[in-house]
């Protein structure tokens, strides 16, 4: 149903109703808007069209809607034939810095429900590499801190992705003194976390880093 009313010109309506602040239908318009990128491939090409991923970033400032535009960033990004677009505009300086100022700035259960899709994301080596360049880490570090248990234990899951993909993984580790977060992580009151640690504190040993 989504692909069919894409096909019949709905697309550039909803980015005009998105864009009208003080429109009653705005709040509806959003929410078709952004669930349009978990649609068909049909749906997906008329928000490309449409510079859809541009919105999205746009409403990560939006603590209300930056979840679910930050879910549709990533549903873009995955389902994309040819991603090397959409990576590149990833990897604009200011899509990098809406995506962390995002998560540094956004409420704690806010910014848990952010880390699966940033998972997703960092899965991309090159929008992988430009984050980890880009003040994420530390980011993710201050984060550590987090009431939940599952949330901590995804912090250092996305840590470790950076970590992996990195392309010098020595000056990694020291420039954001990870060996010192860790030793303070790794006696968390969860079994959870302190699995993940481990698993972080391995393939920083297999890769020779100590």
């Amino acid at each position: 149903r989504q692909d069919q009313a894409a096909a019949a010109g709905l697309v550039p309506h909803l980015r005009r109703l998105v864009e009208a602040e003080g429109s009653p239908l705005r709040q509806l318009a959003l929410s078709v808007y952004c669930d349009m990128a978990h649609a068909g491939e049909a749906a997906r090409e008329e928000l490309h069209r449409s510079r859809a991923l541009d919105c999205y970033l746009k409403l990560l400032q939006d603590g209300y809607w930056q979840h679910c535009a930050f879910n549709s960033v990533a549903a873009l990004l995955a389902s994309a034939r040819d991603p090397s677009q959409l990576e590149a505009a990833l990897c604009r300086p200011e899509s990098l810095r809406a995506v962390v100022e995002a998560f540094r700035g956004a409420e704690p259960r806010a910014a848990a429900g952010l880390l699966p899709p940033l998972i997703k994301l960092l899965a991309r080596q090159t929008v992988n590499r430009a984050l980890a360049g880009s003040g994420l880490v530390a980011a993710l570090v201050d984060r550590l801190d987090h009431p939940d248990a599952v949330a901590r234990k995804n912090v250092l899951e996305v840590l470790q992705l950076l970590y992996e993909m990195t392309e010098k993984p020595s000056a990694f580790v020291v420039v954001h003194q990870l060996f010192q977060v860790l030793e303070q992580v790794e006696n968390d009151s969860s079994v959870l976390v302190q699995q993940q640690c481990r698993l972080l504190l391995r393939a920083m040993n297999v890769s020779h880093v100590l």
